[in-house]
């Protein structure tokens, strides 16, 4: 990941790749294609989501909800006995 990181900021120092990006038709294309992928993202999400209820499976949202409602109780439980 960090040798294809280094790539695409060598990439991006090239005329060719300044000029590109100083065109709005351009900037207009990667802005849409960054914002179809979190639309992706928010729909797959919401997808998986929906199988893991119909499964009686916890969501890793509903996990990390439980994690903090476990910590919580254990430091009032903690408090309690200080």
């Amino acid at each position: 990941m960090a040798e294809t990181r280094k790539r695409l900021l060598a990439l991006l120092e090239t005329p060719l790749a300044k000029r590109l990006l100083e065109d709005d038709r351009v900037m207009k294309v990667l802005i849409g294609i960054v914002g179809a992928r979190g639309k992706v993202k928010k729909a797959t999400d919401r997808r998986v989501a929906a199988i893991a209820k119909r499964l009686k499976l916890a969501t890793a949202a509903e996990v990390s909800d439980l994690r903090r409602t476990i910590e919580e109780l254990e430091n009032r439980i903690a408090a309690k006995d200080a």
